[in-house]
């Protein structure tokens, strides 16, 4: 990796940990996987011993699909925390003119990779905090033997396709939110700039919903692969139970090459922005009076 990519990426990851939202959000996951290690205790103290049994019992049933649509939601919540962070700081640097002195130092394609590395580094961090503590706290919790396991519904493969498509799907949206805040330079703008990406994640998700109660033609097949919609489709559609070595790192593999092709088409988007200011008003043609 290039040395002022490096850079860019230090600074910008020195930043995000330093955010009070980085932290916040950090707590109140470790709050979340704790609270997980313990929820048969906690269901039965507001539910009460026959409410629990019966939900388990629908949960056996109903966990195999909705263990997709739990990977979906962190995906969506990483995307927007971290998706209007990068929009903030692209506004915050382009209104201030720090870009232009940035710019003196490092090309935008660097600029623009640093900042989304440096971000996508401090979300694998906080994946792994969790983690970390899920695994600890195992070891320390004793789970009751009617307690659905979560992890006996994804295999080895499975989880190489979700860590991929949750860091690649991430870098793909973050380069589009980078690359849109870049034609701004106040907070508001940013914020209705960021519409497209949102509404583009629901329609996906709203897709993947439809393809696992069943829907299926070549037009879907066709939009599960297509850049934006792999990360979510590939694990909503797939089975996490069978699914195959081969077929995840295939899956992981196209995204990577999708997210090389948008990161070039962003690059430029982002490497006009951050040098336009204002709207510049273009006549269609002149109309000359003698």
């Amino acid at each position: 990796m290039n040395n002022k990519i490096l850079k860019v990426t230090r600074f910008t990851y020195n930043q995000i940990l330093t955010a009070r939202w980085y932290l916040i959000s950090t707590i109140v996951g470790i709050i979340g996987v704790i609270a997980s290690l313990n929820l048969d205790s906690i269901l039965k103290r507001f539910l009460g011993e026959d409410s629990i049994s019966k939900q388990q019992m629908i949960s056996q049933g109903e966990l195999h699909s909705i263990v997709p649509l739990i990977v979906v939601v962190i995906l969506f919540l990483l995307i927007m925390i971290y998706g209007a962070s990068i929009s903030n700081s692209v506004v915050e640097e382009k209104s201030a003119r720090i870009i232009e002195t940035l710019l003196c130092y490092v090309k935008p394609m660097e600029l623009l990779a640093g900042k989304i590395v440096g971000y996508m580094v401090a979300v694998v961090q906080q994946l792994a905090i969790w983690g970390v503590v899920r695994a600890i706290g195992s070891l320390f919790v004793k789970q009751s033997k009617n307690a659905v396991n979560v992890s006996d519904l994804i295999s080895g493969s499975a989880m190489v396709l979700i860590v991929g498509s949750i860091v690649f799907g991430f870098m793909m949206y973050a380069f589009a939110f980078a690359a849109l805040a870049s034609y701004t330079d106040n907070a508001q703008d940013s914020t209705q700039l960021m519409m497209p990406v949102v509404l583009v994640i629901m329609v996906v998700y709203f897709i993947g919903l439809a393809m696992m109660r069943g829907a299926s033609s070549p037009v879907l097949t066709v939009i599960t692969y297509m850049p934006f919609a792999l990360p979510i489709l590939g694990v909503s559609v797939n089975d996490l139970q069978t699914i195959s070595m081969s077929t995840a790192v295939v899956l992981v593999l196209i995204q990577i090459a999708e997210v090389v092709v948008i990161s070039i088409i962003c690059s430029r988007i982002y490497r006009r922005g951050v040098v336009s200011y204002g709207i510049k008003k273009r006549k269609l043609w002149k109309v000359r009076t003698e």
